[in-house]
């Protein structure tokens, strides 16, 4: 369980209800802080998984109907490959290992890609 803002905020409700909302196979939610800077809620999915057919008003739609405000991700941000543990399951602690500009499609700071720009939209609307 993460706490932002006072509330409680549990990763795995955010990922299933992204997953079934958004027709994702699998979503990684964790709480990101930078120094300086308001810790936000960010959502990784595997890059070719999200629906060009989607616009930032139809994310923002399909999530708030399943989520409160407060847990609907400031941020998605995408990878090209999952980090995997030895046991092969995704090492959520080394995501922010490959969120380098390449591995990321979405950014709610500096949108440059069509999903990006979408998904920010939909971040600043959600605020």
């Amino acid at each position: 369980m993460m706490n932002l803002g006072g509330n409680n905020i549990h990763p795995s409700e955010i990922s299933q209800a992204m997953a079934s909302a958004l027709g994702l196979a699998h979503v990684e939610v964790l709480l990101h802080e930078e120094p300086e800077a308001a810790p936000r809620l960010i959502a990784v999915i595997h890059r070719d998984e999200l629906c060009p057919t989607l616009d930032a008003q139809e994310i923002r739609a399909r999530l708030a109907a399943v989520l409160p405000t407060y847990k609907i991700p400031h941020e998605l941000r995408c990878v090209d490959t999952w980090p995997l543990t030895s046991s092969g399951k995704i090492a959520v602690g080394r995501l922010s290992d490959v969120w380098s500009p390449e591995a990321r499609c979405c950014c709610g700071r500096r949108p440059t890609t069509r999903y990006g720009l979408r998904f920010a939209a939909h971040a600043r609307e959600a605020r």
